[in-house]
């Protein structure tokens, strides 16, 4: 029997030494402590949300818009007995985009194989398998579930996996660009500290002789009475005529702002969000248009995991006779892509004049219902003007 396994990496150590008690600690940064840094945990959250929130159906090519299928209860309403269809979506969606992985498990209908039910899976759960039998057999894929040693066929789960090196597992990019969240985690860490007590001290007490331990011990009490609970903490105590050099670095010229805005156009680049809708519009080109905002995002942020999305779902709740009758399940990420009312009926009036759509189709472009008449569900020719004939004249 030949056997091949996947590894995912894991998330749970900490990033980097430790340095010396006058510094302040590296952080750990994990699945959970990566969420805490803002401009992430805003990119994940743009990519999860926006990816729930488009319509999701089957479609036949040729077909109404408004076509029913079984599987679009799934989509549309009810993915299973505990969730709403956002929440299980974007749940998905956020396991994937997050952790280079998102599963779902497909309960069917005993005897029929008919999907009935979708439910998440966490990614640290699972594990691709692959294994054959012997030399002679083909090649297969399971899902192995850590918790209960169960095994599941590759058609009975929903995979979505972000970059791969061997196609059986997503890449962990909170592993692969640890030093990135380590920078934010940081930088997050020196803000807060210098916010509670600043980078310079915010004084010295010079005493010419010496002090033993409890006469400085007596000190630090007149300060803490005199400035409240942790008031000497930021007091040196000299004895002995010593002087204080203080070489730390303020946040002007450590450049605080400039780090923060590096650091969130390194989360835009390893998430694929840019850093205008991660709130940071220093580089900002597309303020001022928003339909072409909504095209940037949707053809290099969100067209990958649309595509991905769609695949996997056709392959794994359409059966092959259906899938070789044309039929698909697409997400409409139309919401994102429209402008103005009155761009939105040039671009499809236009479509529909030019016979790339049916007026059906771009009635449901618009939101609209579909019109009864036969007229409607068929193609402009080229430089047919004649506008569609009443539903009564065809009678």
């Amino acid at each position: 029997m030949s056997i091949v396994t996947t590894t995912i990496e894991g998330r749970s150590g900490v990033i980097g030494a430790t340095g010396p008690s006058t510094t302040l600690p590296m952080m750990l940064v994990n699945a959970y402590g990566a969420l805490t840094i803002p401009a992430y945990r805003r990119a994940i959250s743009f990519l999860a949300d926006n990816l729930a929130s488009f319509p999701r159906s089957v479609r036949k090519d040729g077909a109404k818009p408004d076509a029913k299928h079984p599987i679009d209860k799934l989509l549309r309403r009810r993915p299973n007995a505990m969730q709403n269809p956002y929440t299980f979506w974007r749940t998905l969606f956020f396991h994937a985009v997050h952790t280079g992985n998102g599963y779902a498990r497909i309960q069917r209908q005993d005897g029929i194989g008919q999907p009935v039910a979708l439910h998440n899976l966490l990614p640290e759960d699972v594990r691709p398998v692959r294994w054959r039998l012997d030399d002679n057999s083909p090649w297969q894929q399971f899902y192995a579930l850590l918790p209960t040693g169960e095994v599941l066929p590759t058609a009975d789960v929903i995979h979505l996996q972000g970059l791969s090196h061997d196609g059986m597992a997503g890449i962990d990019p909170i592993a692969l660009h640890e030093s990135v969240f380590q920078r934010a985690a940081m930088i997050n860490r020196f803000t807060v500290e210098y916010l509670r007590k600043g980078t310079l001290i915010a004084g010295a007490v010079e005493i010419p002789g010496m002090m033993t331990d409890d006469q400085i011990e007596q000190m630090r009490a007149v300060l803490r009475r005199f400035r409240g609970g942790e008031g000497d903490d930021d007091i040196l105590i000299l004895t002995g005529a010593g002087k204080l050099n203080n070489a730390t670095v303020t946040p002007q010229a450590s450049q605080l702002v400039e780090q923060i805005a590096a650091t969130t156009q390194a989360i835009a680049q390893i998430t694929g969000v840019p850093q205008e809708f991660l709130m940071e519009f220093r580089d900002t080109k597309y303020n001022n248009n928003l339909e072409q905002m909504g095209q940037l995002v949707v053809r290099y942020s969100l067209r990958p995991w649309i595509e991905l999305a769609e695949s996997e779902l056709t392959s794994k709740l359409l059966t092959e006779a259906e899938q070789d009758d044309e039929y698909t399940i697409r997400l409409n990420p139309g919401a994102l892509l429209r402008g103005s009312t009155k761009e939105q009926e040039e671009i499809v009036g236009n479509s529909v004049k030019n016979g790339v759509r049916t007026a059906n189709e771009g009635r449901s472009l618009l939101d609209l219902p579909p019109s009864d008449d036969p007229e409607s569900d068929k193609l402009k020719t080229l430089g047919d003007t004649a506008p569609p004939k009443p539903a009564e004249e065809n009678s």
